[in-house]
């Protein structure tokens, strides 16, 4: 039990740095380490337009975007 135990947590320890490393990369903020106009070149001006809509400027909250497959 104490091996299936183990085995969970570091399948669970590996799930959460693979989330880490998209949302930190190289130990900084994705924001600051992706330029928006990569997402800009792809969308063109829709994606201004979204994220308008989205963000709200007054919240101090993180948001995460993601992109539809």
């Amino acid at each position: 039990m104490l091996r299936a135990f183990k085995q969970r947590n570091e399948t669970t320890v590996t799930q959460i740095e693979k989330i880490k490393s998209k949302l930190i990369p190289n130990g900084t903020l994705q924001e600051r380490y992706d330029n928006f106009i990569s997402f800009y070149l792809k969308h063109g001006k829709s994606f201004i337009d979204e994220l308008k809509q989205t963000l709200d400027p007054f919240d101090l909250r993180f948001t995460i975007l993601s992109e539809k497959d």
